[in-house]
């Protein structure tokens, strides 16, 4: 299911498109079980400079649990990037069935995202597969 999202999201980036609201409330499955993204509210078209460079965004969007540290402190981010961010805490709850971090003090969880420190629950035998 990883796999399709992530080749949801990179269709949508070769596009120029991101999504920033990927969270798991917004994923559908048809009745194939196959991934389907929803709630396109908040997603845009990469706007690009005369370099051709993208421009960063600075508009908060999305779900705290699911933003990138930087969306969180109001620096202008790089679009697609915070969607990578957002996958990576999809994935996260896919492997562990829980929430990487706790969003209920959104200070606290900056901090333990900017310190890189991520737990993971001992209850679940994880494999390198």
């Amino acid at each position: 299911m990883f796999r399709q999202l992530s080749s949801a999201v990179k269709y949508c980036h070769d596009l120029d498109v991101v999504h920033r609201d990927l969270k798991c409330e917004n994923l559908l499955l048809d009745k194939d079980f196959n991934i389907k993204l929803s709630d396109l509210g908040f997603s845009k078209r990469c706007l690009r400079d005369a370099s051709g460079r993208i421009i960063l965004s600075k508009t908060f969007c999305g779900s705290a649990a699911y933003a990138a540290p930087e969306v969180l402190q109001g620096i202008p981010y790089q679009p697609k990037v915070y969607d990578i961010w957002s996958l990576g805490v999809i994935l996260y709850i896919m492997v562990c069935g829980s929430m990487p971090y706790d969003d209920s003090d959104i200070k606290k969880m900056l901090r333990i995202q900017k310190e890189h420190r991520v737990d993971f629950p001992r209850s679940k035998n994880l494999t390198g597969e």
